[in-house]
């Protein structure tokens, strides 16, 4: 799996330059260069470059590895495809392991060139927007706590939404960090005491939040709360639901709700 992970970066970094007008020393200096305090940060603003999520939190991942590759040695010489990988030998004994690297949950989709282009455009890629103003929004007060793995088995479960699946709960963990998550079979609920105040539920064409929102009001984009193949009682506190298909839907405003959704529960 990994060495499929090794061509996938080759190729994403080999075709940086001729997709985006930067090669991957020029990104890494693009992204040093805004001083982005958090890795969220970088990833928001290589999306407003045009990047998929995906290859967004990708390239974030190379620039928090101090701009080296995951997977792909760029001093191995390439392998032609006809030629069967062959195991590298044992180290000698005296040879200290090599250093671990981060695994990612799910392959993104290859990227596709367009003579010319400044910006990279991918499938179901939408025109960058201008850049959001300064978060004025809710900060957390503590570090997040460390992510169960149940809970992450249950986002990679997301499958092509799996990043934006786990892009949402980090952000749940940074903004609330008293928020502990419990993983169902195909959904993630999340309480700050004995009731749940949000359950996200994983499906194959978005995601689905349930709330627990204002008394007998539905502001749109939100609706009454429906989820008939939880696999689960839906608790009754949970009475609206976002569908959620991209990153840029997480925004403060989100955020905010949550927040009320949470307080409003332990009232």
């Amino acid at each position: 799996m990994s060495r499929d992970y090794a061509e996938k970066e080759r190729e994403f970094i080999e075709s940086l330059k001729a997709d985006t007008g930067r090669d991957l020393d020029g990104w890494m200096t693009a992204i040093g260069e805004r001083n982005f305090v958090h890795r969220n940060d970088t990833i928001d603003w290589l999306r407003q470059q045009g990047f998929l999520f995906a290859w967004a939190s990708w390239l974030e991942r190379i620039h928090n590895n101090g701009g080296q590759p995951i997977y792909y040695d760029e001093t191995a010489p390439a392998r032609s495809p006809a030629q069967p990988p062959r195991r590298p030998p044992a180290p000698p004994a005296t040879t200290p392991p090599p250093p671990h690297r981060e695994n990612l949950s799910i392959s993104p989709p290859p990227p596709i060139r367009i003579e010319g282009a400044s910006v990279i455009r991918f499938p179901g890629a939408r025109p960058a927007s201008p850049a959001p103003p300064p978060r004025t929004g809710p900060q957390p007060a503590s570090p997040p706590r460390a992510i169960p793995s149940e809970v992450m088995a249950v986002v990679a479960g997301a499958k092509a939404y799996a990043p934006l699946a786990g892009f949402l709960i980090r952000r749940i963990s940074e903004t609330l960090p008293a928020t502990q998550l419990r993983a169902g079979r195909q959904y993630i609920e999340m309480r700050a005491g004995p009731l749940p105040y949000a359950l996200l539920a994983i499906g194959g064409k978005d995601l689905k939040l349930a709330f627990a929102g204002p008394p007998g009001r539905f502001d749109p984009p939100a609706e009454k709360a429906r989820l008939p193949n939880l696999g689960a009682p839906l608790s009754p506190l949970l009475t609206h639901m976002l569908s959620l298909s991209d990153a840029r839907e997480i925004d403060e405003a989100f955020l905010e709700t949550l927040h009320a959704a949470c307080a409003r529960v332990q009232k």
